[in-house]
C-alpha cells in the first residue's frame, strides 16, 4: 500500500526537506552590520545638518 498524504502534507514535507535548519553567520550577521552601519550614516548626516543649520542662523562665515 503507498503512502498518500494530503496536499498541504506534502508541502510542508518538501519545505522541510529543500529549507536548511537556521541561519549561517553570514545570514546573520551581515543585516545587522548593515543596519548599524546605516544608523550610524543617518546619525551623523542629521549632526552635520543641524550644525550646519545653525551656523546659517547665527550668520557665520560666509
Amino acid at each position: 500500500m503507498a503512502f498518500v498524504g494530503s496536499l498541504s502534507q506534502i508541502l510542508q514535507m518538501r519545505s522541510l526537506v529543500n529549507y536548511p535548519e537556521g541561519f549561517n553567520l553570514i545570514e546573520s550577521i551581515l543585516p545587522i552590520s548593515v543596519g548599524i552601519t546605516l544608523g550610524f550614516l543617518a546619525f551623523v548626516g542629521i549632526r552635520e545638518f543641524w550644525h550646519e543649520f545653525a551656523v546659517a542662523l547665527k550668520g557665520g562665515p560666509q
